[in-house]
């Protein structure tokens, strides 16, 4: 979500480095690359653009950042039995009358071709089961835009926005409890975590310790920090009722650790951060939470940094009960390149642990820029990696937005090799008429089937909520079962919300059928400022 004070309402402080050439400082940054400006990036919507960006701060990339090696460290646990049901509390709306800045990559990056999917599959993808109402604005949010995040376990959905949390049933997708992260971390047992959740927030489930993971960054000096990761992890696979173990985990080397993205690894829980010196891009950190320590006294930690040349990375996520060993990988797409990274972590002697790339390929986009609804534009976050990046069956699955011809449209890959050398086994872009497609996130059966969720719009087209898929054996490069909608958009944000929307939506998998895919994502019911979020499930039938 981004910084508190004067930014806190624009949520993920997402920070922009524009050059007076109209390129960004950190696109110029990078020799390998060919960059130029793209003059048509945002035509599609240029006065969208101008109203987003009017008043948006400077800020720079340091090209200077070269970040460190390994470094480890042990976080105190405190524990508690909390039930979720007995919480109570609203979250304070913070307002803002500053406009949103964002580190762009309008650079047009001409890697190999990529095949662009112009029309619907002849088979429709399955109808929800689950399609119920999440969490919104007025009761549960405190700022713009959601955040929203949300993960199927055995028996429930946790959805985490800014700054609340929902627990939902399974099997009918009843709100079972909400609850601010204030009132859940008020027994944190940190000054820094009990009273000050900040946003971005992330829920995971990590299915080989069948326990849950609850976070959200917070500090106590905004300007000066120290800034933290408030992390908390149940006794089991009940989030409704259960003990939870809170650690407060220093985050950002001394840097506002924007943007944590959570994966859960072979040996551990991953996340990854954006630091920011002020409005100074100075680097990404990667974090490793050793696996066999959730929910103890001592949380064991260990992290890296890279330079400024990289952004918004994600780590890996497995969603096997019985991980393979190995390393994790690390990846993202940014500044025309795939990258990937093996973090191979020494638990024993720390100074052993490795950061290895391991990928460095060239594709093929441009930026897309703000999105037009029929009230105010809104960011995409064109280019940048979606959560999550999903490891399955040997393959890693990443998505993201990028411009084709005159629209947003939804880009997809799998890589594989990744114990060899990496390499792009497909990709394509999905965009089957005149609308925009924006903000996906994509998860992948026991079957290799993908499902892909996203929102479309246009400026007549209030933003609603779409999904579409593949089944395994669908041609390469392929979308092969087309759009259903979990919910049309009843409205827009009105002019004064900041332009923001997302930052994220999330794809997941029942861990326990291996086939039932559950999306969560926002939407307006009616034009104004009260943002809403959908929870919808749906499985391919071939899957069993």
């Amino acid at each position: 979500m981004g910084r508190s004070g004067s930014r806190w309402l624009t949520a993920g402080v997402v920070l922009a480095a524009v050059a007076a050439t109209g390129l960004t400082a950190y696109a110029r940054s990078i020799p390998d690359v060919s960059v130029r400006e793209h003059a048509a990036a945002d035509a599609v919507d240029r006065d969208a653009n101008a109203e987003a960006d009017a008043d948006a701060d400077a800020a720079v990339v340091d090209p200077d950042a070269k970040g460190h090696g390994p470094q480890a460290l042990n976080v105190p646990g405190h524990q508690v039995f909390i039930d979720t049901r007995k919480l109570t509390g609203a979250p304070v709306k913070r307002n803002s009358g500053r406009a949103e800045v964002e580190l762009r990559d309008d650079a047009v990056h001409g890697g190999p071709a990529v095949a662009v999917q112009t029309t619907q599959a002849a088979l429709a993808a399955p109808a929800p089961v689950v399609n119920v109402a999440g969490l919104d604005f007025a009761t549960w949010g405190a700022g713009h835009p959601p955040d929203t995040n949300g993960v199927i376990g055995p028996n429930h959905f946790v959805q985490t926005v800014n700054t609340s949390i929902g627990i939902f049933s399974k099997s009918t997708g009843a709100r079972i409890s909400a609850f601010t992260f204030d009132s859940f971390f008020a027994n944190s047992g940190t000054a820094e975590c009990d009273s000050n959740n900040g946003g971005d927030p992330t829920a995971v489930y990590d299915v080989p310790s069948g326990r849950w993971i609850l976070a959200d960054f917070a500090w106590i000096d905004e300007n000066n920090g120290p800034f933290f990761e408030c992390i908390a992890v149940s006794s089991g696979s009940d989030p409704v009722a259960s003990t939870w173990t809170f650690y407060s985990v220093p985050a950002g080397d001394g840097n506002f650790p924007d943007y944590p993205k959570f994966g859960s690894g072979p040996d551990g829980v991953y996340f990854t951060i954006n630091n920011f010196a002020g409005n100074t891009y100075v680097g990404a950190g990667v974090y490793a939470l050793r696996r066999s320590s959730l929910g103890s006294a001592t949380l064991q930690v260990q992290h890296v940094s890279t330079s400024s040349t990289f952004f918004s990375l994600l780590p890996a996520n497995l969603v096997d009960a019985a991980p393979p060993a190995g390393p994790e990988y690390i990846t993202s797409v940014w500044s025309g390149r795939l990258r990937v990274w093996r973090f191979t972590v020494n638990w024993t002697t720390p100074s052993s642990t490795t950061f290895t790339s391991i990928a460095n390929i060239a594709v093929s986009y441009s930026s897309q820029g703000s999105i037009p609804t029929p009230g105010e534009s809104v960011d995409s976050l064109s280019p940048r990696a979606m959560n999550k990046a999903q490891w399955r069956n040997g393959s890693l699955w990443l998505t993201q937005t990028v411009r084709t011809s005159s629209r947003a449209g939804i880009r997809w890959y799998e890589v594989t090799g990744l114990t060899g050398t990496p390499s792009i086994r497909q990709q394509s872009t999905f965009s089957p008429d005149t609308s925009n497609r924006w903000m996906p996130s994509l998860a992948v059966d026991k079957q290799g089937n993908v499902a892909v969720g996203y929102n479309v719009g246009t400026r007549s087209l209030n933003p609603a909520i779409r999904y579409a898929g593949r089944l395994a054996g669908d041609a390469l490069n392929t979308l092969g079962q087309s759009e259903q909608s979990l919910i049309a958009g009843g409205g827009a944000p009105s002019t004064g919300n900041f332009n923001r929307w997302g930052d994220y939506s999330e794809m997941s998998v029942d861990p326990v059928d291996g086939c039932t895919f559950w999306f969560t994502g926002e939407y307006y019911a009616s034009t104004g400022a009260n943002w809403q979020t959908r929870i919808g499930s749906f499985k391919f039938p071939g899957c069993s």
